[in-house]
């Protein structure tokens, strides 16, 4: 049985494991980018759950499976967003 790895698309974040889970590159087309996530955004909780690093972001990331959707709220120029993205296999 092949695993498939679940792909958001948040390519590069500030720190692996300080605060804040600030991101610094998005992938073109991938489920993160046509969500609306923009490189100097900070991802603030996920599905009801708060995050304070990048690690905590992959965590949750790394529960769920392809086709799921993720629910995140993110922090843009003083302002709290909410998306929501249909995560795939990568």
């Amino acid at each position: 049985m092949e695993l498939s790895r679940v792909f958001w698309g948040v390519k590069k974040f500030s720190s692996w494991t300080n605060s804040p889970a600030r991101v610094l590159e998005v992938i073109d087309g991938s489920p993160a980018a046509i969500s609306g996530v923009k490189a100097g955004d900070v991802i603030v909780a996920m599905d009801g759950k708060a995050v304070a690093t990048p690690k905590d972001v992959m965590q949750l990331i790394g529960t769920k499976q392809p086709g799921d959707r993720l629910q995140a709220n993110i922090s843009r120029d003083g302002k709290t967003l909410d998306i929501e993205s249909v995560l795939r296999v990568r």
